[in-house]
C-alpha cells in the first residue's frame, strides 16, 4: 500500500470578496463623501460672495486703464458693491454722510489743471 493513496485532493479555499464592504469601509466612505459636499457648499458660497468685489474690481480697473474713472464714479461703483453685502439703508446712511467727494473732487480738478507760469 501506497501512502499516497490516503491523501486527498487539494481544496483550493474560495476567492475572498470585496463585497459586501465592512461597516467602518461605509462609514469611510460616508465622511469623505459629507466632506466633499461640505468643502463643494463653501466653495460656492464663497464663489457668490466674492462675486460683487471681483466685478466692483474688474471695473475700476477698467475705468482706470482708460482714464475714464472719476471719484463719482468710483463713488457709486463703490456704493453699488456696499449695497450688495450691506442693506440699502446702511449704504444710505453712510452715503448721506459723504460730503468728501466734493473736496476730493475739487482737490483732484487742482492737481491735473496745469499751473501758471510766470513769464
Amino acid at each position: 500500500m501506497n501512502p499516497m493513496d490516503n491523501l486527498n485532493d487539494i481544496v483550493v479555499p474560495n476567492a475572498v470578496n470585496a463585497w459586501p464592504l465592512a461597516w467602518g469601509w461605509w462609514v469611510t466612505i460616508s465622511l469623505v463623501l459629507l466632506l466633499m459636499i461640505v468643502l463643494w457648499i463653501w466653495a460656492l458660497k464663497r464663489m457668490r460672495f466674492n462675486a460683487a468685489k471681483k466685478r466692483a474690481i474688474h471695473l475700476l480697473e477698467y475705468k482706470y486703464k482708460t482714464n475714464s474713472l472719476t471719484l463719482s464714479e468710483a463713488n457709486q461703483i463703490l456704493k453699488r458693491l456696499s449695497i450688495s453685502y450691506c442693506s440699502r439703508n446702511q449704504v444710505a446712511v453712510y452715503a448721506v454722510t459723504m460730503k468728501w467727494i466734493k473736496a476730493a473732487n475739487f482737490k483732484l480738478m487742482q492737481r491735473q489743471m496745469p499751473e501758471k507760469q510766470d513769464v
